[in-house]
């Protein structure tokens, strides 16, 4: 257990005194070829984050392969601590949260190559008062094969942005690489009609050339 003191991790630090971790882990060391495996860990913040996994590295790389379950992360606390910090300077980086996160991350070769999220009634509100989305929940599944990626569901009760309020709908998106795409219409209610959207994609996300079809 860790109760004091605390880590960075440019850009995010954590604060052990604040939310004191769990830690349970096994490891085989093998010095000679400067390789680490952990078949099992297991790390729990109390109302912030558990999760558990398994992960092997090696001298050429940080991470071999690496499988991490988020088995809860719970907001706004897991925001505040793990997620502002890399939003610096986005327009994400001052949001009040509420709800709760699960999903599983996959590395291979120092990259990451599947990212699942289940989202479960999330409350996003911009500080300033220039967005929010109302009970969000569903479900994104990304993959860096794109070819591999399943089809992800996302559903919301509402929400505003720039005081234009809107109000519940959902999206079927299938995202994979750098591309994200609806595979099917969808009708957002707005202002007393509709936004009926035929078509969206955004395509090299990653890169300056990043594009959209809408």
């Amino acid at each position: 257990k860790i109760s004091s003191g605390g880590v960075y991790a440019e850009p995010v630090y954590v604060d052990f005194s604040e939310h004191p971790l769990l830690l349970a882990a096994s490891a085989i060391i093998e010095p000679v070829a400067g390789r680490i495996e952990i078949p099992r860990f297991h790390v729990t913040q109390p109302e912030v984050i558990t999760l558990s996994g398994r992960l092997v590295s090696s001298r050429e790389r940080r991470l071999e392969q690496a499988v991490v379950e988020i088995e809860s992360a719970r907001f706004p606390a897991a925001y505040d601590t793990y997620v502002k910090g890399v939003l610096i300077g986005t327009p994400f980086d001052r949001l009040d949260t509420e709800g709760e996160v699960k999903g599983r991350i996959e590395i291979e070769q120092d990259e990451p190559v599947g990212l699942s999220l289940d989202v479960m009634t999330l409350n996003l509100e911009d500080a300033d008062g220039r967005f929010a989305l109302y009970g969000a929940n569903g479900n994104i599944d990304w993959r860096r094969d794109a070819a591999d990626a399943a089809l992800s569901r996302f559903a919301f009760d509402g929400g505003f942005v720039y005081g234009v309020g809107f109000d519940a709908s959902s999206l079927q998106l299938r995202v994979g690489g750098t591309r994200a795409e609806l595979t099917e219409p969808a009708r957002i209610p707005v202002l007393g009609g509709a936004l009926d959207i035929k078509a969206f994609k955004v395509s090299d996300w990653t890169s300056k050339d990043m594009t959209f079809d809408f």
